[in-house]
């Protein structure tokens, strides 16, 4: 996949010009998403290696992991 301009991304989409009600409510809505995608995804598939641009192979699981440590981290800063 592409590498995530996280900067970019902000800006395109204007966040801070979206009410925080509505920015809560589309988080929980794709967490959700991915949440079934993970728990529907068959064990023998966490091994698959993912590329995403330049950085080296990772296996599904790991992704899965490193996105649920980015999630975590984000709610760290927003009830600290």
């Amino acid at each position: 996949g592409p590498a995530y301009d996280q900067e970019g991304w902000v800006r395109r989409h204007r966040y801070e010009c979206v009410p925080w009600t509505t920015l809560v409510d589309w988080w929980t809505l794709f967490n959700g998403l991915i949440l079934r995608v993970v728990k529907e995804t068959p064990p023998e598939q966490f091994a698959v290696p993912c590329f995403i641009a330049n950085h080296p192979a990772m296996s599904l699981e790991a992704l899965m992991e490193d996105y649920l440590q980015h999630m975590s981290h984000h709610l760290d800063q927003i009830f600290s």
